[in-house]
């Protein structure tokens, strides 16, 4: 026992000390933990990522394990949402024993924060009247928010905002890293009057009027690299719509097996430049990309008419993903 409690020690000790090294405090949520934690260390994990995200201050990072993540219980409000404020980094994709970020596997412990409130979504949308309008929203004016390693699904802001179902953005800077937004409706990502990048993460199923997988608009940089696009749906811009963007760069991506009426999978307007490098595109309708006005593209990207080669689906969370729910 004297053994076992001074391992508990150093390990618990040296996470402090990996907090204090990278900047800021660390604050653990684990929808398995126990009651009665105060965030300090994974042993004494909040349950509650509401809790965590609240008691973040500028320079914190939020560590939350795997499990599933409502913003409300069933019967909760629609517009319950997960806050995340300025200059806060919150990593998922955690087993709940790490010290380090680098250490996790975040497609063998997958965090999900779902807005299927009521766990029962069905195909084509079916059963999101009750969903979360916005499932993650970054306060405005933020500077410096940072998701890293989150499987996003599930929102629903149609009836509403109509855009940033899954991750609603405005006036604030975000980094969208190693993410997977999937199975929204009105818009995946919006974005606007802040910088956005996009690192790693892929985009699916996801539905809007103008821009599906992402609309992003009056920002200052958008910069997406090592991102697919997939199996999105919308009038224009199936993939990503972006208006007024100074500068846009596209790198190593994919555009692949969307679904528009008119205009096109990519769809860029008043953006002052632009480069898209390493780029693959293929439509199902309509045209791969749109710009307006024309600016030069370095022709380092693949663009095809016929449809990509369908890509297996990323499974839908339940209530059994990866242990408990939790808000």
């Amino acid at each position: 026992m004297t053994r076992n409690r001074a391992a508990l020690t150093v390990a618990l000790a040296f996470s402090a000390l990996t907090a204090s090294a990278v900047g800021g405090s660390v604050i653990y949520v684990d929808a398995g933990a126990g009651p009665g934690g105060d965030g300090s260390t994974w042993v004494l994990a909040h349950q509650s990522l509401h809790v965590g995200l609240a008691e973040a201050l500028p320079g914190d990072s939020v560590w939350v394990a795997e499990g599933t993540y409502e913003p409300a219980p069933a019967g909760g409000s629609r517009d319950a949402t997960f806050l995340v404020t300025d200059d806060v980094a919150v990593y998922g994709g955690f087993a709940g024993d790490e010290t380090s970020p680098d250490q996790r596997d975040v497609n063998a412990h997958q965090t999900f924060l779902s807005g299927d409130l009521d766990g029962d979504d069905g195909p084509a949308f079916a059963g999101t009247d009750d969903n979360s309008r916005h499932v993650v929203t970054v306060v405005a004016e933020t500077v410096g928010a940072t998701i890293d390693g989150f499987v996003i699904t599930s929102g629903n802001a149609a009836d509403a905002t109509l855009v940033g179902g899954g991750v609603l953005a405005d006036q604030s800077t975000l980094v969208l890293r190693s993410c997977v937004i999937r199975d929204h409706q009105s818009t995946g990502v919006f974005g606007r009057a802040g910088d956005v990048t996009f690192t790693d993460c892929r985009f699916l199923r996801n539905q809007g009027f103008l821009g599906a997988g992402a609309r992003i608009t009056d920002a200052g940089a958008l910069t997406v690299n090592g991102c697919r696009f997939s199996a999105n749906t919308s009038d224009g811009g199936s993939a990503m719509r972006l208006d007024g963007i100074g500068v846009f760069e596209m790198s190593d991506s994919e555009i692949s097996g969307n679904t528009m009426n008119q205009f096109s999978s990519l769809s860029v307007f008043s953006t002052a430049s632009a480069e898209i490098t390493r780029c693959r595109f293929t439509t199902t309708s309509a045209r791969s990309i749109r710009l307006l006005p024309r600016w030069p593209v370095r022709r380092r990207s693949a663009i095809a008419s016929s449809p990509a080669t369908s890509q297996p689906a990323a499974p839908r969370p339940s209530s059994t993903a990866a242990g408990a729910r939790r808000t």
